[in-house]
């Protein structure tokens, strides 16, 4: 029998004793083996033991949380995720668990501090958006300020983005305010109009005014209707800039819509500032070059129309011819005139009558015609009247020829203008009918006769006749 030495003895028993250590289930693993055979009862006091006596690992914190949550104290469980929060404070899905936790308690501070530590792990807006919320709610504008301020430009959206920046700009930070909405209009669709016009809102209020027209102007050439434009002008106006209201009020077309005129005339008349539709009516007209004569006729009698409607014929009258006067377009001048006489009568055109040049006068000799018979001066009124060229007229105004010929030619007087025009191949082919009219009515064959061999067969045939 061989017989071993002391020290090989208690070296063996040492490491029987280390195996059988090692072999024995640590707390976590004897908590998992309990929850795997379903013994929860006893796993939930041998967690909560160990947290008790101190001896609890993260692992075991986090199954003593989970334990008790469901099946032991509540008040435990709390005590058991802030000891484990407190050993992982990078843990964000136990974050998330304690938020759920505090949100279901009604705890609002746990809570707050809760999401913001999973907004400092995540950085997602929907959780910056929901502490936002929190703190708007209970009017702590500051974190809510900070807290929006964590999530990107290109993620913020529209009513974040919004939101984000009307607190910006009530601390003054206008710069900043203006940045991120200048983002978002490069993102959004451009049908989305609020933040654009907060846009231009905060630009106008830090006096950068060309910058604000400019995103204007971009904008209109989408939007349509005049509620956009209008409240422009209205910002505008009461920030004093005058001259930048006045441009974005003209339409870049060189068109005036009524109501967008209307909505303007109110506008400056509510804001005590008529004054400005001289400006107004210039910068539509040094756009108007391009205008054909018979548009810009039409334009002239929306204005008056317009001006007319609103008890301001005679105001809105004297601007506008101070106005053309300044812009040397006699034929704006005249339309101006004969818009006038056709809605007011020569009553109206009274206080300018001295400004009326020749020039003008002969840009639309039926006008001139009109002016000087209501002013007793029936030589002048032949003098324009014969003047004129049926075919240099406006179809819309022949009428207004005839008519006033009528007033100042003798029957027969009339019946050789006409035929006499006839004769040089410029009577237009809806006047043949009053033509023919007439001779028949004064009995002149000869003229009847020579009327119907003059008229070309294409001009007469289109007349119906």
């Amino acid at each position: 029998m061989t017989v071993r030495p002391p020290f090989i003895a208690f070296a063996c028993s040492l490491v029987a004793v280390a195996v059988g250590f090692a072999t024995v289930p640590r707390p976590l693993e004897q908590v998992t083996m309990l929850i795997r055979d379903r013994r929860y009862e006893q796993a939930l006091h041998l967690a909560n033991a160990k947290v008790e006596a101190g001896e609890a690992s993260p692992e075991v914190l986090m199954q003593a949380f989970l334990l008790n949550e469901r099946y032991g104290d509540f008040y435990f469980a709390k005590s058991a995720l802030r000891s484990y929060l407190a050993l992982r404070p990078d843990d964000v899905e136990a974050w998330r668990k304690a938020a759920w936790v505090y949100a279901n308690a009604h705890r609002r501070e746990p809570l707050l501090n809760a999401l913001e530590n999973v907004l400092r792990l995540t950085g997602d807006p929907q959780t910056a958006d929901r502490l936002a919320r929190f703190y708007r709610m209970h009017a702590r504008f500051d974190d809510e300020l900070r807290v929006l301020q964590t999530i990107p430009s290109d993620k913020i959206g529209e009513a974040r983005g919004m939101r984000l920046a009307s607190l910006l700009a009530a601390e003054e930070r206008l710069k900043e305010a203006s940045a991120l909405l200048a983002d978002l209009d490069r993102i959004l669709p451009i049908d989305a109009r609020q933040p654009r016009m907060l846009l231009f809102e905060i630009l106008v209020e830090d006096g950068r005014f060309v910058e604000a027209v400019e995103h204007a102007s971009n904008w209109l050439e989408t939007w349509h209707g005049a509620e956009s434009r209008v409240e422009f002008v209205r910002s505008l106006l009461r920030a004093g800039a005058e001259e930048a209201a006045i441009q974005i009020a003209s339409m870049a077309d060189g068109s005036v819509e009524p109501f967008i005129l209307d909505e303007l005339i109110s506008l400056l008349s509510s804001e005590n500032r008529l004054y400005l539709l001289g400006d107004l009516l210039s910068g539509w007209i040094a756009q108007a070059v391009a205008i054909s004569p018979e548009a810009l006729d039409f334009q002239l009698r929306e204005i008056v129309d317009v001006a007319a409607k609103r008890g301001m014929g005679m105001e809105l009258a004297l601007h506008l011819m101070r106005t053309l006067q300044r812009s040397e377009r006699p034929d704006l001048q005249a339309g101006l005139i004969n818009a006038i006489l056709e809605r007011f009568g020569y009553s109206a055109i009274v206080p300018v009558r001295a400004a009326i040049t020749p020039q003008v006068l002969a840009a639309r000799p039926v006008m001139a015609a009109r002016l000087f018979l209501a002013e007793g001066n029936p030589m002048a009124a032949r003098y324009f009247l014969l003047g004129t060229e049926l075919a240099d007229i406006p179809e819309r105004l022949r009428p207004s020829w005839l008519d006033l010929a009528r007033e100042i030619l003798k029957p027969s007087e009339l019946l050789g203008e006409l035929v006499a025009q006839a004769r040089s191949g410029k009577l237009p082919a809806d006047m043949l009918r009053p033509a023919l009219d007439l001779a028949t009515s004064l009995g002149g064959e000869a003229q009847l006769r020579q009327i119907w061999s003059l008229a070309a067969y294409a001009e007469w045939q289109s007349s119906d006749i």
